[in-house]
């Protein structure tokens, strides 16, 4: 069986621009007792699970899942300025 996550290019896309306006937006976590560190549209995340060895049942590496998260090339994913 094959299952293919695809989605409409404009929506990533505005999902990424969004990610940076919060970012510009953020004013830190003083007084914040949660926030939204990130924003992946599906595609990008299957990618990503994808790349850090996803099995089904067994799950994935998630110290490598936030080693791509935290990369410079990938900033647009986060919605908070610095690492995860």
């Amino acid at each position: 069986m094959t299952v293919r996550h695809e989605q409409p290019k404009q929506l990533i896309q505005g999902v990424l621009d969004m990610n940076i306006a919060r970012q510009n937006d953020f004013t830190g976590f003083k007084g914040k007792e949660m926030y939204q560190a990130t924003s992946l549209p599906i595609a990008i995340h299957e990618q990503i699970k994808k790349k850090c060895g996803f099995q089904p049942g067994h799950g994935y590496d998630e110290k490598k899942f936030r080693q791509i998260i935290n990369d410079r090339d990938n900033y647009k994913l986060k919605t908070v300025p610095g690492r995860i």
